[in-house]
């Protein structure tokens, strides 16, 4: 029979050893603990799926709506020369895509391929806007129909900064020597000078279809500054102009 002193002995031994041990790996848990994030491959800390959603910027495939894309145009230039546009809408409120791949195709009336560009592009949260292409050449040859497409699986992320808020007036159109002619006033309402804005216009019939755009890019735009926009067409319009649309985006 083990005697008590035995026993204790034996408890003191052991309670020391656990004391050592504990002390022993403190150290090592700490300096090999990773605490959870949105970069450690795990599906932890509230994500809905892995690394996204939850508290990550990162927003899983079924959180985001796709973008809408509810027309493309090319627009003559002159002949053998047109631009070409996309009217895209982010029906996202929070999340956006900092960088995308698309693509313009231009179809004949035989619907044979006279035209095919890559581009890339980012999408704003809740945002209508204009993706544009210019200076497509076509030779003897005429588009009749425009194809837009995004490429690839798009990133959708929350941590995007809003844009600023810009507004548009005072909107003028007429036409000099039978040319077209627009002129508008933006005015910056954000807290801060704006820098490198796009900002496209669209002419539409009275059917509400689009028949020409143009586009320019304003370089700066001071805190609560008014600049003037100008757009011109070389030719005239086949149509006559019903209303009028700006978009514009912040580029980065």
């Amino acid at each position: 029979m083990v005697s008590w002193s035995t026993r204790r002995k034996s408890i003191y031994i052991g309670g020391t050893l656990l004391v050592f041990l504990f002390a022993l790996a403190l150290p090592l848990w700490y300096v090999s603990y990773e605490a959870p994030s949105c970069q450690d491959g795990f599906k932890n800390q509230g994500e809905l799926g892995t690394d996204c959603g939850g508290p990550c910027s990162l927003l899983c495939k079924a959180q985001a709506l796709s973008p809408i894309v509810h027309w493309q145009r090319a627009f003559k230039v002159k002949d053998g020369l047109y631009n070409v546009m996309s009217y895209v809408e982010n029906p996202n409120l929070d999340s956006g895509i900092e960088k995308i791949s698309y693509r313009f195709k231009l179809y004949d009336s035989d619907n044979l391929l006279i035209y095919d560009r890559l581009g890339e592009t980012f999408i704003p949260p809740k945002k209508i806007f204009g993706i544009y292409e210019s200076n497509i050449t076509t030779g003897s040859r005429v588009p009749t129909r425009a194809l837009f497409e995004f490429l690839g699986t798009p990133v959708w992320k929350t941590d995007f900064i809003g844009e600023p808020v810009l507004v548009v007036s005072n909107k003028v159109f007429s036409e000099q020597d039978g040319l077209p002619y627009l002129t508008a006033l933006l005015e910056n309402r954000a807290g801060s000078p704006v820098y490198n804005i796009e900002v496209v216009a669209i002419l539409y019939d009275a059917l509400d279809n689009a028949i020409a755009s143009s586009r320019t890019i304003v370089d700066s735009i001071g805190k609560g500054a008014v600049t003037s926009l100008v757009f011109t067409w070389p030719t005239a319009l086949e149509k006559p102009m019903n209303r009028v649309e700006f978009t514009y985006r912040v580029l980065r």
